[in-house]
C-alpha cells in the first residue's frame, strides 16, 4: 500500500513538469451548452472540496469533468488525488490509464492499466484495455501475459479456458502477434 502510494505521489510530481502539447484534447466539437454544465459541476465540486479535500467523489468528479473538457493534465491530477485518498479505486485507475493514453503518455498509462487488470483479472473491458495500452506502451511481452493471466483466472473448474472467451483471445492474441510482426521486422 505504500508503495502504491509513493509511486502515485512520484507520478503526480512527473505530471506538474509535464507541459507538452498532448496534455490538451480538443473538444471543439462539443455543444457549448455541453461544456458549460461540466465547468459548472467543476466548480460545485471544488465549493465541496474546499470543505472537505478527501472527499473521494468530489475529487473523482473534478477528475473526471476535467477529462470531458479535454484538459487532461488537470484530469490526470485529481484521478491521482481520488488515488491518494481510495488507493485500490478500479474506476480511478482505468479513467487515469485512459487520460494518460489520450495524452499519448504510454508509460504512464500502462502503469494505472496493469493495476486496474491486477485487481479484475476476470473483466474483459479491464483485459481489453490493458493489452491495448500496453501494446502502445511497447511491452508485448506483458500483453501476452495478461492474456494467459485472464485465461487462467476465467477457466472452467476442470481446468480447460472458457469458451466463451474462445473469440477475445483470439483477437487479442492476433492484435500481439501483429504488434510483434511490425516491429520485428
Amino acid at each position: 500500500m505504500k508503495k502504491l502510494i509513493i509511486t502515485v505521489m512520484t507520478l503526480g510530481i512527473l505530471l506538474t513538469a509535464c507541459t507538452g502539447s498532448n496534455w490538451q484534447f480538443p473538444v471543439d466539437h462539443l455543444p457549448e451548452e455541453f461544456l458549460d454544465i461540466q465547468r459548472e459541476v467543476i466548480d460545485e465540486n471544488l465549493e465541496i472540496l474546499k470543505e472537505n479535500p478527501d472527499n473521494f467523489d468530489a475529487t473523482f468528479e473534478v477528475g473526471y469533468r476535467y477529462g470531458q473538457l479535454g484538459q487532461l493534465k488537470n484530469a490526470a491530477e485529481y484521478y491521482l488525488k481520488a488515488l491518494e485518498i481510495a488507493p485500490l479505486s478500479s474506476r480511478t485507475m482505468n479513467n487515469l490509464a485512459n487520460t494518460y493514453e489520450k495524452a499519448k503518455e504510454y508509460e504512464e498509462a500502462a502503469i494505472y492499466a496493469k493495476m486496474n487488470f491486477e485487481r479484475n483479472t476476470t473483466n474483459i473491458e479491464a483485459l481489453k484495455d490493458v493489452v491495448r495500452i500496453l501494446l502502445k506502451a511497447d511491452e508485448p511481452n506483458n500483453a501476452a501475459s495478461a492474456v494467459s493471466e485472464f485465461l487462467v483466472a476465467t477457466s472452467l473448474e476442470d481446468g480447460q479456458p472458457n469458451p466463451n472467451y474462445a473469440l477475445l483471445i483470439s483477437e487479442l492474441s492476433q492484435d500481439i502477434h501483429a504488434y510483434n510482426t511490425e516491429n520485428t521486422e
